[in-house]
């Protein structure tokens, strides 16, 4: 939901979705195998938002039945350290011949998720939506664009397309 709310349209997957152009959009979800996770990893499949590079543990398995592989989406394992998952975010990026990611929903907002997908976003136009209020998160560098999302985010009026 996240994604889809931003206060400046130029900002939400919502103008995007709504004009066609989904096809080559990248999205990362740290901490796929939880609620927050999987219900994003549907929303980016329903809006046809592909590659979907999907971070999980030991709910892989879980996972695996929700992404598209023949669409290029994957499956980065978090449990083999920071370092790797990183790479793992990018080996993802090259294998789906893109450059960059653009946009990612942290699902879990601590333990250093957020670190680790900033340190593949986009420097420009790079986003991040987090799920964890009252925070700082002074290590996502200045040109990532940040921003909260919570349950009564799904409630607010969505975004209108320019």
């Amino acid at each position: 939901m996240g994604c889809y709310h931003y206060s400046d349209p130029s900002y939400c997957l919502w103008s995007i979705w709504r004009s066609g152009e989904t096809q080559r959009l990248q999205c990362s979800s740290p901490k796929s195998d939880n609620h927050q996770g999987a219900y994003a990893i549907k929303l980016a499949q329903q809006s046809n938002i592909h590659p979907i590079i999907a971070i999980a543990g030991k709910g892989e398995a879980f996972v695996e039945t929700l992404i598209s592989r023949e669409k290029g989406d994957t499956i980065v394992d978090y449990r083999k350290g920071d370092e790797a998952v990183v790479s793992g975010i990018k080996d993802a990026v090259k294998a789906a011949g893109a450059s960059e990611v653009k946009y990612a929903y942290d699902a879990v907002s601590e333990k250093g998720s957020y670190i680790n997908i900033s340190k593949v976003l986009a420097k420009e136009g790079g986003r991040i939506t987090l799920v964890l209020p009252g925070r700082e998160y002074p290590e996502i560098p200045d040109y990532i664009y940040k921003s909260i999302t919570t349950v009564g985010d799904s409630h607010a009026p969505v975004a209108k397309a320019k």
